[in-house]
């Protein structure tokens, strides 16, 4: 069996329909047909049923292809029309084309008439498809129309084209227009030139897979004014996937996104008042902590500047100094620095305002920038004032404004604080010092009074009359004269040192040092000191280069070693060893001496402080060597610090630059 075909073959030859017929049993069809040869029975065999195909000759001697036409156009049946001629020429081809004919293919070539008919077929079957399409849609939109019409809804309907086929009252509406000036146009609110590409992207994501999309965008109202709309478009395509229409309805939600955007605007400003006010909490200086709240401010609020005057001077000598700014032009911010007030001036915050807005229109005449300020301000008293400005016209709304009005008092109150503080900061340094000075005091006196003492009576044993001491005995003490001015030499060597580096007034000597020879050569003038301790020096054999105040590294050295030697036992090992990574140099003195409570590692290296036991009480000392030591290594680049363990010894590190070869050539 065949493919079912239903043709109306208009010939009046039974020959050529005889013809007609096999050549399409042999293409692969099933006629059912009939054939007519007057307009008479063409109209009776149309109106008795549907047919699928009209097979037309082109001239009869009581009809024609172009008569036939013609009465399929009046009783409005659209059938695929293919004629079949003997002759035809292509004038008559083209007549016939332009009057409907779907084809025309001549007799002694019908190997055309399958391909043609297929094709017509298939296109026949779309047009169908079509007319079904805009039929639904008609019937659509007449049941629908009296409730579209009753909706606030913006709702339209659109070709693929874009063309309007339908828009209800609310839509012309919006627009100012009517339906009859809509319909065939495309006329669709102006969306925002921000928002096209979204809506381009919404609308292209479309398919007969996913016909439906809900979406917001900006729109320019006819009045100019920006408005937010929703729109939910849904498309119509055919079976075959051709988009046929697209239905939209759209709402304006302008306050509720105007209620949203405020909404978060109000949370992002209390988020950032709650950051400034973090910030406000921080021990910064007043310059920095202005800098952070303008940066916080301008991220927060949209600006493109702002500007922190804090009040100097009193009376007549007042002023407005610039502490932090944002955003300003050269020759305005050179304007700004400094703007001097009145010894009456009521209000400066609205002073500084107007300063900063003429100097700005100055620099940009055609700009109309939106300022607005807040006085800074703690107890009554001003302090300054915080100002914020936009380069568009966009005014500050009050929340924004009382927004600024509390950072102002928050900041004035941190500006107090701060001054409180820096109050207290003073007292305590008084406090601090009246503690050194009597701690000073306390030890050194102490420590003077010993080898005082000690040199005293040596001398005044050595002027007595009545005892002859021989040579020997004179010389001992003497020995022990210079060995206790030795001592006092080092206190007042250390406390001048000491204050040379608290005041920056320590000069040093660079030059290239060999840090494994200074070590020896130390170690050599320390030898008497040595004599009943183990000794091991750790050096590399290659030269550990640092560009170094030799004597003052001498002076470090000596420091440590010394301590190792007062806090180790007779016969303990004290050891010295020096090495070298890529960027420092590290030198460390060890013992096996009495050890330090991990509690008190990093207090050692503080002016005046000893650690005080049963242990060390014996052992004299004022507390100012591993301070001096200290200064210097930190001077020097460095760092210093101790490792103990009590009962098993303590190591003591610091560690200097590596001298490059550049540094050779510049010390030299």
């Amino acid at each position: 069996m065949g493919t079912p075909l239903r043709v109306i073959i208009v010939e009046d030859s039974r020959d050529d329909t005889d013809l007609l017929l096999r050549q399409l049993r042999q293409g692969g069809f099933d006629p059912a047909w009939e054939r007519v040869d007057t307009p008479a029975a063409l109209r009776a065999a149309l109106e008795r049923q549907t047919w699928d195909l009209v097979l037309s000759d082109h001239a009869m001697p009581h009809f024609s292809a172009t008569a036939a036409l013609a009465l399929l156009k009046e009783c409005a049946v659209d059938l695929p029309f293919i004629i079949i001629s003997g002759q035809m020429g292509e004038a008559a081809a083209v007549a016939a084309m332009k009057a409907g004919a779907h084809d025309y293919i001549l007799k002694d070539n019908l190997t055309r008439l399958i391909p043609a008919i297929e094709r017509e077929l298939r296109e026949a079957a779309l047009r169908r498809e079509q007319r079904q399409a805009e039929a639904a849609l008609r019937e659509s939109e007449a049941r629908f129309r009296a409730i579209v019409e009753d909706q606030t809804d913006l709702i339209y309907r659109a070709r693929a084209d874009g063309a309007l086929t339908f828009v209800n009252d609310a839509y012309c509406r919006y627009l100012g227009q009517t339906a009859e000036t809509l319909i065939g146009r495309n006329v669709t609110p102006t969306i925002h030139p921000e928002d096209v590409g979204f809506v381009k992207r919404k609308r292209a994501a479309l398919s007969a897979g996913n016909p439906m999309t809900t979406y917001w965008h900006r729109v320019v109202a006819p009045s100019g004014e920006i408005r937010w709309q929703q729109w939910t478009d849904r498309a119509l395509y055919t079976r075959a996937g051709q988009l046929v229409e697209i239905q939209s309805v759209g709402q304006d939600i302008t306050g509720r996104k105007r209620a949203e955007l405020a909404l978060k605007q109000r949370n992002e400003e209390l988020l950032a008042l709650n950051a400034i006010a973090a910030i406000i909490g921080q021990p910064f200086d007043l310059e920095r902590l202005a800098h952070a709240i303008l940066d916080k401010l301008i991220e927060v609020l949209d600006l493109d500047g702002g500007w922190v005057h804090l009040v100097e001077g009193a009376g007549d000598e007042r002023s407005l100094q610039l502490a932090a700014q944002r955003g300003f032009p050269p020759a305005v911010l050179a304007a700004i620095q400094r703007i001097e007030l009145d010894h009456d001036q009521p209000d400066l915050a609205a002073h500084g305002l107007d300063v900063v807005q003429f100097n700005l229109k100055i620099d940009q005449p055609e700009a109309r920038p939106a300022l607005t300020g807040a006085l800074i301000a703690s107890k009554d008293q001003a302090l300054g004032m915080l100002g914020v400005f936009r380069r568009n016209e966009r005014a500050f709304s009050g929340l924004q404004q009382q927004l600024l009005a509390t950072i102002g008092h928050q900041f004035g109150v941190a500006a107090d604080n701060a001054r409180l503080a820096q109050q207290a900061a003073e007292i305590e340094l008084l406090r601090e010092l009246d503690r050194l000075r009597a701690e000073l005091i306390a030890n050194v006196s102490h420590e003077l009074r010993t080898p005082l003492g000690l040199i005293t009576i040596s001398a005044s044993t050595l002027l007595r009359d009545d005892v002859d001491f021989d040579r020997e005995t004179q010389r001992g003490f003497l020995r022990d004269i210079e060995e206790e001015a030795g001592k006092l030499e080092k206190i007042v060597s250390n406390l001048l040192d000491l204050s040379r580096l608290q005041s920056g007034q320590m000069r040093l000597d660079r030059q290239p040092t060999d840090l494994g020879r200074l070590a020896a050569e130390t170690l050599d003038t320390m030898r008497h000191q040595l004599a009943r301790y183990r000794l091991e020096c750790d050096f590399p054999p290659q030269p550990l280069m640092a560009l170094t105040d030799p004597k003052r590294i001498e002076q470090v050295l000596r420091n440590l070693i010394s301590n190792a030697i007062k806090y180790s036992p007779e016969a303990g090992k004290i050891t010295l060893r020096g090495r070298a990574s890529e960027i420092e140099l590290v030198v460390q003195v060890s013992d096996q001496g009495l050890g330090i409570p991990a509690e008190d590692l990093e207090r050692v290296f503080e002016r005046f402080y000893r650690v005080e036991d049963e242990r060390t009480h014996s052992i004299p000392g004022v507390g100012l060597g591993l301070a001096v030591c200290r200064g210097i290594i930190e001077a020097h680049g460095g760092r210093i610090w101790a490792e103990s363990t009590l009962g098993a010894g303590s190591t003591f590190s610091f560690t200097l630059p590596v001298a490059r070869r550049l540094d050779y050539t510049h010390s030299a």
